[in-house]
């Protein structure tokens, strides 16, 4: 395993699981895996590092995440002759609208890996738009969950005893860092929408503040809906705060395939979840879910009318959510995908 920028949080669980590391040592700036005009001699020389390194190593097949890596990567394999290149396309790529200079190397870089991951079908259609990347080069491989996360979870009085949340709130979920684009702002509005019929009605937010949290919470004043709001912060226990709500929100502007409606639909909850990206793959409206409009708060109001409604419609789509997580997105099927993948490359 090659990191661009130092180990993090899974390094002790990457070598108990015999993995050799390695490290690029390329700076963590305000964002790692960025590369700004200011950081591009470091850039280089992490490059060189790489090259140098898959001389070594002479890998079979070299497997790249994130845009910074597959255009290092990508560069390095070639001039190192690695004999097979896959990169994986994590979301979709409005990140390419902001830098012409990222999106003109990843146009010249990309053709050049035997196999595309994707992990959804609408990033796959994304691809096309944008990159000069014949479709038969793309692959999908779904994100899968570790199912084992969700057994013997608290029961819900416990974790919202422990929340200050009453045994009969109506627990509204959502877990995203508050950033614009997850659409939290979009939830203050479809509350005050939803307050006036729904008292009972609380929205746990779990993530961590990336800057417009005071804003946020300012705006929620505003409309008279800020009581309503219960942010935790960011929290590694997800599974057993999904114990305590009701329904799990999606409000992003934009998704690659999210492992957090996956985790509810584990979890046994009903998913009110943007029409964006993989969202609409993972849910199937009016079964697992509903699925809303984006940027629109009387959409998102009217989604989780529907699923507030009765206990019933929350249990039957819970469990048929459950059902599609375990028939579809398990951790297995990403695994058993992935091997597909690199068995794909070495029999060529």
């Amino acid at each position: 395993m090659i990191c661009l920028s130092g180990f993090g949080p899974l390094e002790s669980d990457a070598r108990a699981a015999g993995a050799i590391l390695h490290d690029l040592r390329y700076p963590r700036r305000r964002a790692p895996g960025t590369i700004r005009g200011s950081t591009l001699p470091s850039a280089l020389m992490a490059w060189l590092r790489l090259v140098r390194l898959l001389r070594k190593l002479r890998p079979d097949v070299l497997h790249t995440l994130i845009p910074a890596c597959n255009i290092l990567g990508g560069a390095a394999g070639r001039i190192a002759r690695v004999r097979s290149m896959m990169c994986t396309k994590l979301a979709l790529g409005h990140y390419r609208d902001n830098s012409p200079i990222l999106a003109r190397l990843e146009n010249i870089i990309d053709p050049w890996f035997d196999l595309i991951h994707c992990k959804s079908q609408a990033i796959i259609e994304d691809v096309l738009r944008r990159e000069p990347v014949p479709r038969e080069k793309l692959r999908l491989v779904y994100n899968g969950i570790d199912l084992s996360r969700f057994e013997s979870l608290p029961d819900a009085l416990t974790v919202r005893n422990e929340l200050g949340l009453r045994v009969d709130d109506l627990v509204v979920g959502t877990v995203a860092n508050l950033i614009p684009y997850k659409g939290h702002k979009d939830i203050i509005e479809a509350a005050r929408l939803l307050l006036p019929k729904n008292p009972r009605l609380k929205f746990l937010w779990v993530g961590r503040d990336d800057g417009i949290g005071e804003s946020l919470f300012r705006y929620a004043s505003e409309l008279g809906v800020r009581e309503c709001i219960v942010y935790v912060g960011p929290r590694s226990d997800v599974p057993r705060l999904m114990a305590g709500m009701d329904v799990l929100l999606s409000a992003s502007h934009e998704e690659g395939f999210s492992n957090v409606v996956l985790e509810a639909m584990a979890a046994r909850l009903p998913v009110v979840a943007t029409r964006v990206g993989g969202n609409p793959e993972a849910v199937v409206d009016g079964i697992t879910g509903i699925i809303v409009e984006p940027r629109n708060p009387v959409s998102l109001a009217s989604g989780l009318e529907k699923v507030l409604e009765d206990d019933e419609t929350r249990r039957r789509m819970g469990l048929a959510g459950r059902a599609r997580v375990e028939q579809e997105f398990s951790y297995e099927a990403m695994i058993r995908g992935l091997d597909r993948l690199y068995d794909e490359l070495l029999t060529r």
